[in-house]
């Protein structure tokens, strides 16, 4: 008999920088509605103060140009409105195979969340 198990709620997180000191890297958010948010997903913020999936846009320098605040902590389903949910905003180490960044240019999603303190690896 085999047993499989599914994902786990923050399974790309490999460390934290907080472990010893309560949740200084998550932040508590409003995920916008009309787009399921998967664990792990690099989100950034819409605009109107609600987050939403990163598109992956670049700049003509292949910078991305969107307003990165962190990578989704649970799964968060907005089809009947917002939700309120959790990030990692900061201080963490995360595994680069269970991260999801949409859109296609990983490099410069990775830099900018570098700038947060969250290291891809």
């Amino acid at each position: 008999m085999t047993i499989s198990e599914g994902n786990h709620v923050g399974e790309f997180i490999v460390q934290r920088v907080d472990a010893d000191r309560g949740d200084w890297s998550v932040d508590q958010v409003t995920f916008s509605s009309g787009t399921d948010i998967v664990d792990g997903t690099v989100v950034k913020d819409n605009g109107s103060g609600e987050v939403v999936a990163i598109a992956g846009s670049v700049d003509t320098a292949g910078d991305s140009n969107e307003d990165i605040v962190g990578i989704a902590f649970g799964n968060y389903d907005t089809s009947t409105g917002d939700k309120e949910g959790a990030i990692v905003a900061r201080g963490a180490v995360v595994d680069v195979n269970k991260v999801i960044i949409p859109g296609s240019n990983d490099a410069a999603v990775i830099a900018k969340l570098k700038t947060l303190g969250i290291v891809v690896r």
